[in-house]
């Protein structure tokens, strides 16, 4: 089949992107894997250098992604392509491109559309207490989707795709993990890791590992981990924490950092190739996630396969995940409960070996069990889109 891969972002197909951002780039390089004839267009601000994959690549740079510009030059290059190819079998189209579907089945008639989404705001928002046109876009474009893969990261996705969808025209997934590339990392000690990434033998290390964007709330981890310090000052020589990732609220956070003087016991790490951002998770204790909307991510998801303790803010469904004392530790929602009960939860963890081990083997038997490798998760979808395009196709 002929797929026309639409997207905004290239970062999702840096080399080393990770977190959530795996899955386009996942999905994609099954497609190629299977032989499938892929034409892409990415839509971005400027060009730049993407990893390595034999396929076309048209670009439409414009300032702003989401603007009625970028849909013109959009519409520019899809008529190239219909004087090109004639025929498209499946145009999957990331997030608001979902809204132009009318312009893809006038330009390529027998094309099945699929708009692929990485999770929703909208099933915790009420649009009629507080109108939100962003809101009310996203409800539009979902609506005008013909089929729909939506990422379960836990913002509660499949509850909002029920009432506006029969059930056979969405597929709601969790997000998979690479876990041949992660096996690899268990042929070397933590000992072996700790020296290799320069880091102390003797601390106990707390990791947070996520994009430094506010709705993070990497704010929070410091406080709490100040909290921590506070309550129990011994811990300044026995701890460490490591904040992995970048981004705009960078220098905030490392401000906040010395203001609350946490200098001596937290570092910086700036965003880390995959590899290495999972050997600091391996050597790490425990990890931190404290988002806003829900933490069912590729982080937490990552963890749990390494059978790592994590604490994680009850945002969102996070709790279908992490039973608290079972899979990890659940932390209050309410950002000034959770900043007052962590150290009291973090002794608890760090003074009882047996809990640790306990809740380590149930993290990583959940993982096993529930969380599927990249290839398992890629196949699930491609032959529902599969299987679709055929219903679709015997029918005419």
């Amino acid at each position: 089949m002929r797929w026309l891969y639409i997207t905004y972002d290239f970062n999702c197909f840096l080399e080393n992107s990770g977190g959530g951002l795996q899955g386009p780039r996942k999905f994609l390089e099954y497609l190629l894997s299977q032989e499938q004839e892929v034409i892409m267009i990415i839509i971005t601000d400027k060009k730049g250098k993407i990893c390595s994959l034999e396929l076309p690549i048209y670009w439409v740079i414009c300032k702003n992604k989401n603007s009625v510009e970028s849909w013109f030059k959009l519409y520019n290059i899809l008529k190239i392509l219909k004087d090109k190819v004639n025929k498209i079998d499946i145009v999957y189209t990331f997030g608001y491109l979902s809204i132009l579907r009318k312009l893809y089945s006038m330009l390529f008639p027998s094309s099945l559309h699929v708009g692929r989404f990485l999770g929703t705001f909208l099933t915790f928002s009420n649009l009629f207490q507080k109108f939100s046109p962003k809101r009310l876009l996203e409800l539009i474009v979902l609506k005008m989707s013909e089929y729909i893969v939506m990422t379960n990261d836990g913002t509660g996705g499949d509850i909002l795709l029920k009432k506006i969808k029969p059930d056979n025209q969405y597929l709601f997934s969790l997000n998979g993990v690479d876990k041949k590339r992660l096996n690899l990392l268990n042929t070397l000690s933590i000992l072996e890791l700790r020296k290799l990434l320069d880091l102390p033998e003797d601390k106990f290390i707390i990791t947070n590992i996520s994009r430094l964007a506010s709705w993070k709330r990497v704010d929070l981890v410091l406080k709490a981990y100040s909290n921590l310090l506070k309550k129990y000052p011994f811990l300044k020589e026995q701890t460490l924490l490591l904040i992995v990732g970048d981004g705009r609220k960078r220098e905030e956070l490392f401000n906040l950092s010395l203001s609350l003087n946490l200098s001596s016991n937290v570092k910086f790490l700036g965003n880390l190739p995959w590899e290495k951002a999972i050997q600091v998770m391996k050597i790490s204790d425990i990890i931190t996630s404290f988002y806003e909307y829900s933490n069912i991510g590729n982080v937490l998801l990552e963890s749990l396969s390494l059978g790592k303790i994590v604490f994680a803010r009850n945002t969102g469904f996070t709790f279908t995940l992490i039973k608290d004392r079972e899979t990890g530790v659940l932390l209050n929602k309410k950002a000034s409960e959770l900043i007052k009960e962590f150290p009291d939860r973090f002794m608890e963890i760090y003074t009882n070996s047996d809990l640790r081990s306990k809740i380590e083997k149930k993290a990583k038997k959940l993982a096993d069990e529930k969380i599927l490798d990249w290839e398992e998760r890629c196949k699930i979808e491609y032959d529902w889109i599969c299987e679709k395009f055929k219903a679709r196709s015997s029918s005419k």
